[in-house]
């Protein structure tokens, strides 16, 4: 039981120490890069993702396609 208490406690050390870690060596956290720039390249690869029924199969198919992907196939995924 003693080992149990000791295991448990050197495991919550190290999860409080996980924060820490993630800091810049000065105590600041670091920003975040280019986060306008990232938002538009995520913009162009963000999937769109399409669950497909499968005539004589109880389990649908989910395929995930980029948006130019679909309109290449001549679908779009935004329309409704």
């Amino acid at each position: 039981m003693t080992t149990f208490k000791i295991l448990a406690a050197a495991g919550l050390v190290a999860l409080a120490t996980i924060p820490v870690m993630a800091q810049a060596a000065d105590g600041r956290p670091e920003p975040a890069a280019n986060a306008p720039a990232d938002a538009a390249a995520t913009a162009s690869k963000k999937k769109f993702c399409v669950v497909e029924a499968t005539t004589g199969s109880r389990v649908a198919k989910k395929i995930c396609r980029t948006r130019t992907e679909w309109l290449a196939l001549g679908f779009d995924p935004t329309s409704k």
